[in-house]
């Protein structure tokens, strides 16, 4: 049976176009506000597939399951509209902007009983799947810590490209809300959830010469208490230099991480004495795709494009929640909210509720704390974007921002 898709954001979505066709589904209809990004889509990889401009029209039509590819602070509220809609949804790539929107989200797929998946894409990078793999073998007894990097530097024209008007979401989002990279692939491989969290950000300015950025964090150090007892140390959005991302499971009786600068290599160590018979004490060695190698290869994001639109075609088929369900997604996306609260506080250890359960979540269902200096918030719930309160473009950066959005044919604001 293929499951007909509707796909909310043609930037983005046009990867989940693509694999769509390598997971038994059918992309329907497209909505963007910009009609000719979605035409641009459709003909690549749906050419039967409708545009709509409303996603109060296109949420109404005859598809199974939506996409929502459209601004990183913008899924809830579509998330919800769809699940009323009776529609099937997967969130790229955050699933909340504020604790209480976490809240409403997980009622709401309570009560819709649809499936809801987070489209987290860096745990199923074939390095990050063996480490599951081999830590849930047990040869590796407990993680008692564990590390993870998302550093993606950006030169100002990239990050023009990426931020296309003042207003953007990438102007103002905190260091460390964008946090699913670094933790996900953690919580996938251990099945750890974080339970309080700890964080610092280190300003860093002269990354932002060039860009309208409002303000100055250059990476964020957050520091998780999870569930099961262990600490893992984690960073949102880092953009320090050199580019790369670096995953490390450290165990009573070995490690087990990914080699810096090979993607795909694997460094497996033990305790000489707590090593398995017939096993070196230290290995390293390229990880290989479970199953569908071939399919993967194709995708972007190291495969993960492929991985998260197969795993959530098959979830809407078996009618199961997927892994990353909308309790591991809030947790993991709020844990990036609660890291800001503890940076504003001087890394004060902030306690997280447990989505999950209704009597712990409950007191954070009017928790509207929101970084975003353009939203329609009451005051008391603004809180300032960067840690440099004083920190604004200067007229040459914002001249270069728009110089550069004139090139891109971007209009700005």
């Amino acid at each position: 049976m293929s499951i007909k898709i509707g796909i909310f954001g043609a930037g983005r979505g046009e990867s989940f176009a693509a694999m769509a066709k390598l997971t038994d589904a059918e992309v329907t209809a497209v909505c963007d506000k910009i009609k000719s990004k979605a035409e641009t889509l459709i003909s690549k990889h749906c050419p039967n597939a409708l545009y709509y401009k409303d996603f109060d029209e296109f949420i109404t039509q005859d598809f199974d399951a939506v996409v929502l590819c459209n601004y990183f602070d913008e899924h809830t509220e579509y998330a919800i509209k769809a699940m009323e809609a009776g529609k099937h949804v997967m969130s790229e790539c955050v699933c909340n902007i504020t604790a209480a929107e976490g809240v409403k989200l997980c009622r709401a797929v309570e009560k819709n009983n649809k499936i809801y998946k987070l489209a987290e894409n860096y745990p199923y990078f074939a390095s990050n799947m063996e480490m599951r793999r081999v830590y849930s073998g047990g040869t590796l007894g407990r993680v008692m810590y564990a590390e993870g990097e998302y550093v993606h530097p950006m030169h100002s024209k990239e990050f023009n490209w990426y931020s296309p008007d003042e207003k953007h979401w990438r102007n103002w989002i905190p260091a460390t809300y964008y946090i699913t990279h670094a933790l996900a692939p953690l919580m996938y491989m251990t099945d750890a959830m974080p339970v309080s969290v700890s964080a610092f950000t280190v300003s860093a300015p002269e990354l932002k010469r060039g860009t309208s950025a409002l303000h100055s964090d250059g990476v964020s150090i957050i520091i998780c208490r999870m569930d099961n007892g262990a600490v893992f140390r984690v960073t949102g959005w880092a953009q320090l230099g050199g580019h790369g991302n670096w995953y490390r499971l450290s165990c009573t009786k070995g490690t087990v991480e990914s080699v810096r600068g090979n993607a795909g290599d694997i460094k497996l160590s033990y305790n000489e004495w707590d090593k398995p018979e017939n096993t070196a004490a230290e290995q390293i060695y390229t990880a290989k795709w479970i199953h569908s190698g071939e399919l993967a290869e194709k995708a972007g994001h190291g495969g993960g494009d492929f991985w998260v639109m197969h795993n959530f075609i098959n979830a809407v088929k078996e009618n199961k929640q997927p892994y990353f369900d909308v309790y591991r997604g809030v947790a993991c996306s709020s844990a990036g909210i609660f890291a800001w609260k503890s940076s504003l506080d001087g890394g004060k250890p902030i306690e997280m509720p447990d989505f999950r359960d209704e009597n712990s979540r409950k007191a954070y269902e009017n928790d509207h704390m929101n970084p975003n200096p353009f939203a329609d918030t009451a005051d008391e719930y603004k809180v300032p974007c960067g840690q440099d309160t004083s920190y604004k473009p200067s007229k040459e950066d914002l001249e270069n921002a728009y110089k550069d959005w004139k090139e891109f044919g971007f209009e700005g604001e």
